[in-house]
């Protein structure tokens, strides 16, 4: 069947029919703005100094950690973030870590990254459970050196 053939068979359907404009109903009257706070109100008390207060229920990261009602609970706690922290930067430079442990010197391709998670998992892990064991650098050892202290090559302490 040719197109000329199905043209005149099936003739086009016919327009739908125009449908009638809808009118929105007219917006409610504007609420009056209050004028700006004077500064005064929104600095609090002359004293630059002066602390803000928390909001309520809040609790500070390291006042978290410090485990005075569970000492096991600040333990684990330490332990699973420098696990996080040491399984990032394994995650986010997996060619240096393979390198580094190649040459045996992870600790200076991956020093900044080393560095500022040493520095996170010092202000998240209470300070009696740093002086007692270094979790940060035994997960070092464990994850990144895949168990082999050489691999990270000279790390200050």
């Amino acid at each position: 069947m040719a197109f000329d053939q199905i043209k005149t068979a099936f003739p086009a359907p016919p327009p739908p029919p125009p449908v009638p404009p809808v009118h929105a109903p007219a917006p409610p009257p504007a609420a009056p703005v209050a004028a700006p706070a004077p500064a005064a109100v929104l600095e609090g008390p002359a004293s630059p100094a002066s602390p803000v207060a928390p909001p309520p229920g809040f609790v500070p990261r390291a006042r978290s950690l410090r485990g005075g009602d569970d000492p096991q609970r600040a333990i684990d706690d330490a332990r699973r973030i420098a696990r996080l922290l040491v399984s990032e930067i394994k995650l986010y430079n997996e060619r240096k870590v393979a390198e580094g442990r190649a040459a045996g010197d992870l600790y200076v391709r991956l020093k900044d990254d080393i560095e500022r998670s040493r520095q996170v998992y010092a202000e998240r892990t209470p300070e009696h459970v740093r002086a007692t064991v270094d979790f940060f650098h035994e997960e070092l050892v464990r994850i990144l050196a895949e168990g082999k202290p050489e691999a990270l090559g000279p790390v200050p302490s």
